[in-house]
């Protein structure tokens, strides 16, 4: 197998590494009805079918679609259920349906449910679902005070019996966590149990705001999801998951990825679309051989470490936050085996930035930001009220 890897690193002041990161292959591989312009959720059936769902204010309709076309092939409407606020797909081992009705954009909603669909009834023109409600074991006031807003949900996945979501950290100020609730998978009215919470990280909110999730119970491997990122757990079965070990998948650029779905060996993502732009069906594939370290904060000096075994060209560019290129490589040059690049980043003003580097034929690219007298990396502590 060829192997190449590529590592970057990005040093300031005291030269404390930040996050470890690698970038998944993103293809667009269909590109979907205006119907579903608003996808929120995401299955796979064992028939290679995919099922998504409009959000808050759309139909009570699941949407049965061709995983290679995207084109709609069935549509189901949901009896007993309002589509209040629809976030959210996933499905048990049993191949039941769970649909989270939890969209909670301002934290003061009262009737959070959860829709389900027996197996036997997907398909049907029309399914009668059974209700699950619930809410929140550590809200007390609707809405409470916004820096703790952390009640609204995208994210949700069956394990064992036991339905898992994960919150859409909308605190003001943005704390970067994100919270996990445990909750039971029977209709009646129920308690989400907070059970954990975890420090993604409190740049940009659109990068650590999760709005989908894929379990896949064969691998024991936890995707969430954000509009610019992945993050991937393994070997989880349920409960807590701050003491696993995290991988982070960083994205080239900045999409309404709204749902995730484990197929084999790639995921499969439905992106949210608007009047000027379609909603696209796009795909993942995870390059084991490919790393990124990357510092996010800087002064002077930028440094670009990498590795290549074959050898290849060596690029970079840097865009400031409206796109426009500020800073790039005169000429491609060739680099084979470990190297080293500086690059002088003393004049660029404070602010955010995308740097580019392409290493043989990989190409990756990552936000990075220059902060002002920022030298030590400082720790948060976790929210109060966990189990």
């Amino acid at each position: 197998m060829r192997i190449f890897f590529c590592l970057a690193l990005l040093f300031f002041g005291s030269h404390f590494l930040l996050s470890a990161q690698s970038q998944p292959k993103e293809t667009i591989k269909a590109t979907l009805s205006r119907e579903v312009d608003e996808t929120s959720g995401l299955v796979l059936l064992k028939n290679g079918r995919l099922i998504s769902i409009n959000d808050g204010g759309s139909l009570p309709r699941l949407y049965f679609l061709d995983s290679i076309s995207g084109k709609i092939v069935h549509r189901q409407d949901v009896l007993n259920a309002t589509n209040v606020d629809w976030e959210e797909l996933t499905l048990d081992q049993d191949g039941n349906v769970f649909i989270g009705d939890f969209g909670n954009n301002f934290n003061w909603r009262k009737d959070l449910c959860i829709y389900k669909i027996k197996a036997s009834d997907l398909g049907k023109k029309t399914a009668v679902a059974e209700k699950i409600e619930f809410h929140y074991s550590n809200q007390n006031s609707f809405p409470p005070n916004p820096r703790k807003w952390n009640f609204d949900m995208e994210a949700m996945v069956h394990v064992k019996g036991k339905l898992y979501l994960f919150s859409k950290n909308r605190c003001r100020p943005f704390t970067g966590y994100t919270y996990v609730y445990e909750l039971e998978d029977q209709a009646g009215s129920h308690t989400a149990d907070l059970i954990d919470s975890l420090l993604l990280g409190d740049s940009w909110r659109e990068e650590f705001w999760i709005s989908g999730a894929s379990y896949s119970a064969s691998e024991k491997k936890l995707m969430l999801l954000s509009y610019h990122a992945g993050f991937l757990f393994e070997n989880w079965e349920g409960g807590k998951i701050s003491k696993s070990e995290m991988k982070f998948y960083r994205t080239a650029n900045l999409r309404q990825r709204e749902a995730i779905v484990f197929d084999g060996s790639r995921y499969l993502i439905s992106e949210e679309g608007a009047v000027q732009y379609r909603s696209h069906l796009l795909e993942w594939r995870l390059d084991e051989d490919t790393l990124l370290l990357v510092n996010q904060d800087f002064e002077k000096e930028l440094r670009i470490r990498g590795y290549s075994a074959e050898g290849g060209l060596f690029a970079y560019e840097i865009f400031n936050q409206i796109g426009k290129r500020i800073a790039f490589s005169q000429e491609k040059e060739m680099v084979q085996g470990r190297f080293m690049r500086r690059i002088d980043i003393g004049s660029l003003p404070y602010g955010p930035y995308v740097l580019s580097v392409q290493c043989g034929e990989f190409k990756r690219a990552f936000r990075f930001e220059k902060k002002r007298n920022q030298s030590k990396l400082i720790d948060k502590p976790a929210p109060e009220g966990i189990k």
